[in-house]
Parts: structure tokens; sequence; C-alpha cells
């Protein structure tokens, strides 16, 4: 989740997961900081907010704060997740799937894109080996009140949403081939599976990754994504990476999932994660199934339990200091 200005507005975006018995209401997914005045800083966490259609648990699956004026409450956005089987969007269940949403400060909840039925119509990774039509937004960023950005993470790419509801493609995160040792054939295509976005300098974008089966460790990467040009790798080596966020000095903080491949019986830990502007990297904590990050001054606010029941939570962790001062940034 991305959170800026004072607070009230928000973009979010749903989704929609194929029947995990895990995605039920009580995952914690998305945290971020309300820095509204009166609140000083209320941590805001999106739950899976699941209910069962047939086609797998959805719900929200991420939302972001417009930045605004002190004087104003401005306005927010919500966004409905991406179903994996984009046949099931035209039943009434799925709707409202793999859409981006805007709520007015009075509750007024307004739908301003369909992604999925632009990734129907477009299916900007079809260049990529073993690319096929499917959705699931999977976090989206609020740039002040005037467009919207999303990780597509079934799509595999970025994309822009402006007020109008206007879609454009930021860019697509290129498929990466299976090495051997794999339960997969060596060079067996694996999709990127973008699931994070943060906002970068002169109107850049940096992107997390997942990863797809199956789920090699190190094989994840941060990109940078800017409108025009190819999506450039910055940061390798990371493992599963769920969400990002980067402070005003430039430090880049990672969230994993796990450090050992999804795939395995019973995966490892995730950890948080620390990549100065020089490319140092440190592991600041080791969590179970963490998932999203938020940043105020010299905190981290990560949400843990992500993928089990009724146990979601949302832990505070002090940074190291770095020398310089910590501000919350996405």
């Amino acid at each position: 989740m991305s959170a800026g200005g004072w607070g009230v507005p928000l973009w979010c975006r749903t989704s929609a997961r194929q029947g995990s018995d895990h995605d039920r209401a009580g995952a914690a997914k998305g945290v971020g900081v309300d820095r509204d005045v009166r609140a000083r800083g209320v941590v805001v966490v999106a739950g899976c907010l699941a209910r069962s259609h047939g086609i797998g648990r959805v719900g929200i699956a991420d939302e972001g704060c417009l930045q605004g004026r002190r004087s104003a409450r401005g306005a927010a956005a919500s966004a409905r997740a991406g179903c994996r089987c984009l046949r099931h969007l035209a039943a009434p269940a799925g709707a409202d799937l793999a859409s981006l949403f805007r709520l007015g400060p009075g509750g007024a909840l307004t739908k301003l894109a369909e992604l999925g039925a632009f990734e129907a119509a477009n299916n900007p990774a079809k260049a990529q080996p073993g690319a096929e039509v499917d959705t699931n937004p999977n976090s989206v960023l609020a740039i002040g009140g005037r467009e919207a950005v999303v990780a597509d993470a079934g799509g595999n790419d970025v994309l822009r949403i402006n007020r109008r509801g206007n879609i454009s493609l930021l860019g697509v995160i290129p498929f990466n081939t299976a090495p051997t040792g794999q339960p997969v054939p060596a060079g067996t295509p694996v999709q990127s599976v973008p699931t994070s976005v943060a906002r970068g300098p002169h109107g850049s974008y940096y992107v997390g990754q997942l990863t797809g089966f199956p789920f090699v460790p190190g094989a994840a990467s941060v990109w940078r994504v800017k409108k025009g040009k190819a999506p450039k790798r910055v940061i390798s080596g990371l493992t599963q990476i769920t969400d990002l966020a980067i402070d005003r000095d430039g430090n880049i903080y990672v969230v994993e999932i796990s450090t050992t491949s999804l795939a395995s019986d019973t995966p490892g830990p995730g950890a948080l994660i620390r990549v100065t502007p020089n490319g140092k990297t440190k592991t600041l904590a080791s969590l179970v199934q963490p998932y999203g990050l938020a940043l105020k001054r010299r905190f981290a606010y990560l949400t843990r339990n992500a993928t089990s029941a009724d146990t979601g939570e949302v832990v505070r962790i002090l940074l190291p200091h770095t020398g310089k001062r910590h501000h919350g940034h996405h």
C-alpha cells in the first residue's frame, strides 16, 4: 500500500485468487501510514476481506492514499482484485473484479477502470514466451490525485490510469527461464509476476517481482520502469518480493514473503531487506509470511502471517540509523 499527503484520499484495487483455503478473512496483506495531523500516523491495514464465489476467494488487494492539502479531505479510491480466470469476469460475482475504484470522502465508490478488460483486449505481455491472457492486479500507487499506477501480477505489466479512467502501458516486466535442478525442465519460461510499485525520481517507478513457479530463490529483481523506455533491472538476487518502499535518502526496502521457494513443502520465513543507493544489502528482520510495507520516519510497518487465516498482524520495526534522516516515501 502506498501512503502520502494528509491521509484521507485512497485508491484501491481488488484481487481474486484461485481456490486457496489460506485466502480467508483475517489474512493481513497491505499496510499504509495515514499522515492525518490529528491521527498522528494511523496504520491502516487492508486485510484479504475475502468472500468465496466458487472461483476462489476475492477481496481488496491494495489501496493507496492520494496527496492532498491539510484543509481538504480529498478523495479516495479503491480497487477490486484481479481474477485469475478472465471468463469469470462476466459473471455477476466477478463483475467488479480486476477493477480500479475511487472512494470519495463521503463514501461514494466509483469504478474508474476495468483492468481485466484491458488485459483481455491487449495482453501487453503477449510477446513473452508462454504468456497468456491473465490478470491479478496486486499493487496500486496513487500519484498526487491525478493518476494511479498498478502492478498487475497476472498480466506481468505495469499500468497507469488517469482520473478519467484511461489506461496506458508503462512497461512489461520480462520473463525469465528456469535453471537446472528445478521441478520443471531447464529453460522453461518463468513469468515475472510484478507485485509492488513505488515512486522513484524523474517520473520513474520501481517495481518488485514475486516470480512464477518454481519460485527459484534469488531470481527476483527490482526494476525501474519509465514511460517510453524498456524496464531496467536495478537490483537482482532477491527472492519472492511482495512489497517495496523507498525513503527520501534513496534506500530501497524490500519485503520477501519467503527466503526459500514457495514451492517447497515448508517455505522458510520471509525478510525485510534494505538496499542502499550504493548497492549494499542488509537483512533487517526475519518474519513469518510478511507481505505489505509502509515507512514512517525511522519505523517500518509490516503485515505478517499474510496467508494464514485469522492471524494477520501489523508489526513495527525500528530501522537502523544510516546517518541521514528517515522519511516514509512510496
